[in-house]
């Protein structure tokens, strides 16, 4: 590892994540909480030999951490393009995996259909919702990817409300990076199971301030058909969102009820009977560890 030529200097460049990059050498990247919650989701689940896809994947960790546990089929795709860092970070952790970055989310599935699929047994979208101006009609084209049976891992910012609705990022209140829309768990709740994506198993960690959002995780399985809480809600089941959800997310609703698969999680997960919002008010923070935020060469899932 440390004969490695690297494509770029580790200082020439803003690393979003910490990764050793030598024995005891890390990048300068910054410890992100987030992280911890979504691998501790992740360590739950049976990925070996399975197709996989992280959506905003930055320098690639959960790929890496993935390929390292097993995972048959790795796709990590973000809207910036790192190839020379993923490339070096391919050769130092002596794993390989598919990359598509440089191009908008929208033409993720055109990228997919024609490079091995579009439906994979785990999808993880993590650190992205609120960046997104179409919070919905993204979450819903990434939706589109996991195959019926399969899991879904879903991070955000969040506040912790009973009330269904985005708030919108005026004035910067909840920071000045390009973050527009943060959803109540209540409003995740709802949307995960009109997707068709059930929630089952809930992890967060506190915001750093009073005005600060939370971080929440949330595993879900996929579904063919929406599952809400409320039996008596028609219109989340209305066909018309399939319509909606084909036409301007590009979810392709019947080639993906044709699929299963058989991915698996531990009974480690704790089993949710209510919602999101009722998970987090009756659970504990996740109290994480500084090596769940890191990439190191001895680091597992």
């Amino acid at each position: 590892m440390n004969d490695l030529e690297l494509n770029e200097p580790p200082d020439s460049r803003t690393w979003y994540y910490s990764i050793e990059i030598a024995p005891g050498v890390f990048t300068s990247g910054l410890d992100h909480p987030n992280l911890a919650i979504t691998r501790n989701l992740l360590r739950a689940i049976a990925f070996g030999g399975l197709d996989c896809l992280d959506v905003g994947t930055q320098e690639a960790v959960v790929p890496i951490l993935l390929k390292k546990g097993g995972a048959k089929r790795v796709v990590a795709y973000d809207r910036n393009d790192h190839s020379a860092c993923i490339a070096d970070l391919r050769k130092l952790y002596g794993v390989d995996f598919d990359y598509a970055a440089g191009k908008q989310l929208t033409e993720l599935p055109g990228l997919l259909d024609a490079e091995g699929g579009r439906f994979f047994d785990l999808v993880v979208f993590s650190g992205v919702l609120y960046h997104m101006i179409n919070p919905l009609g993204m979450l819903a084209l990434v939706r589109g990817f996991c195959k019926v049976g399969g899991l879904f891992v879903f991070e955000t910012a969040a506040f912790q409300d009973s009330s269904c609705h985005l708030q919108f990022n005026a004035r910067g209140e909840f920071g000045k990076a390009s973050s527009y829309f943060v959803p109540t768990t209540t409003w995740m709740d709802y949307v995960l199971r009109m997707l068709g994506l059930r929630p089952i198993g809930v992890r967060y960690i506190n915001g750093k301030s009073r005005e600060a959002p939370l971080r929440v995780a949330v595993l879900c399985r996929s579904e063919a058909t929406p599952c809400p809480l409320d039996s008596g809600d028609d219109w989340v089941s209305a066909r018309f969102h399939e319509r909606a959800f084909g036409n301007e997310s590009q979810v392709d609703w019947v080639s993906l009820k044709k699929t299963s698969s058989a991915i698996d999680c531990r009974p480690d997960v704790p089993a949710m009977s209510g919602s999101i919002y009722d998970a987090v008010r009756m659970s504990s923070p996740y109290d994480f560890r500084v090596e769940e935020l890191r990439l190191s060469f001895a680091s597992s899932m």
